[in-house]
């Protein structure tokens, strides 16, 4: 089998947080913090941490294989892990200190289905630095391209007023923004999979996102670090959050609509850059028992956090699959 492994951040946006405002994490925007968190050993210089208990985080994923990485020692306790429903109990306690280390995997999971993971914080602290993620690309025995896009190529299109950053931070040496209500990026292609990155900062917000002719999903792409919105961004990190990515697409042509939903602030959005991967031969997943969750969309007029994952699967009836996991939080 053909697979792919894939790194989910803490600052991602399909990643999302019981209450952002109740865990700290260092501002990957100040060298001095950022430089200090890379050395330790934590992804992109981030983590998250929280000491209040029945905190939690979560993820919808699909792939066969999934790890939780965080640290472990005597700062740190119990935690519990929620899969599909299955609660167990998890203990981050060590006599020594260990940063970025796996506190939890499990394998062998049914490939194409929607898998919901939690964790939830106990009595003590708990930090939780990525996620790593095994997906399948192509069938087995057959072999897969992977192409990047960046976000000036002709084959993206825009509706609205978008500008251009110009940064070696960001691939291709730039990205592009708008703060725009309504204002939209549009990417048809072909492959079984698609991943989009973009910047992330204080002064981010809501986006929807379309695939083909299904529901639209909102994301936020607002900083990672519990913020409240600022007509000048804080807490950036450059190095480009996961805005959204689908999996097990079936062979055919494909459409990913973006939306910039700026609301009274007039929050922005960026794109920097898309990965395809278009396999020889397509991998077919097994059925899934069930299918879509519907989307919950948040209020255009209300600032809101909504961390969203989206992963598609096919079969013979070409089934869809949409992951979507909607959080709602008031900045203070």
């Amino acid at each position: 089998m053909s697979t792919l492994d894939v790194l989910v951040n803490d600052f991602d946006s399909v990643i999302q947080y019981s209450d952002r405002t109740a865990f700290t994490t260092p501002d990957p925007s100040k060298k001095d913090q950022s430089q200090a968190a890379l050395a330790a050993g934590y992804s992109k210089g981030t983590y998250h941490l929280t000491s209040v208990s029945g905190q939690s985080w979560s993820l919808n994923f699909t792939g066969t294989d999934v790890s939780i990485f965080g640290s472990s020692g005597p700062d740190y306790g119990t935690f519990d892990v929620l899969l599909d429903g299955e609660k167990t109990s998890q203990s981050a306690w060590a006599t020594e200190l260990t940063n970025s280390t796996r506190l939890w995997a499990k394998s062998n999971l049914t490939s194409g289905s929607i898998h919901t993971l939690t964790a939830t914080n106990g009595n003590a602290s708990m930090l939780f630095d990525h996620v790593g993620i095994t997906l399948d690309i192509a069938a087995s025995g057959s072999e897969f391209r992977n192409a990047t896009i960046e976000e000036d190529n002709p084959v993206v299109t825009y509706t609205g007023e978008w500008g251009h950053n110009k940064s070696p931070l960001f691939s291709g040496g730039g990205s592009t923004y708008t703060n725009g209500e309504g204002a939209t990026a549009t990417f048809e292609f072909e492959g079984s999979a698609v991943f989009f990155y973009g910047d992330t900062n204080a002064n981010h917000g809501l986006y929807s996102v379309t695939l083909d002719d299904h529901t639209p999903a909102i994301f936020q792409s607002a900083t990672g670090c519990g913020l409240p919105y600022q007509t000048k961004g804080l807490c950036e990190l450059t190095d480009p959050n996961l805005l959204y990515y689908a999996a097990y697409l079936p062979k055919g042509s494909h459409k990913v609509v973006f939306s910039n939903i700026a609301g009274p602030n007039g929050t922005y959005f960026d794109l920097d850059r898309i990965v395809t991967y278009s396999p020889s031969e397509y991998f077919v997943a097994q059925a899934p028992a069930s299918s879509a969750s519907s989307v919950s969309n948040a209020p255009r007029s209300t600032p809101t956090d909504t961390g969203t994952g989206a992963a598609h699967n096919t079969h013979a009836h070409s089934i869809f699959l949409l992951l979507v996991i909607s959080l709602s939080w008031l900045f203070s």
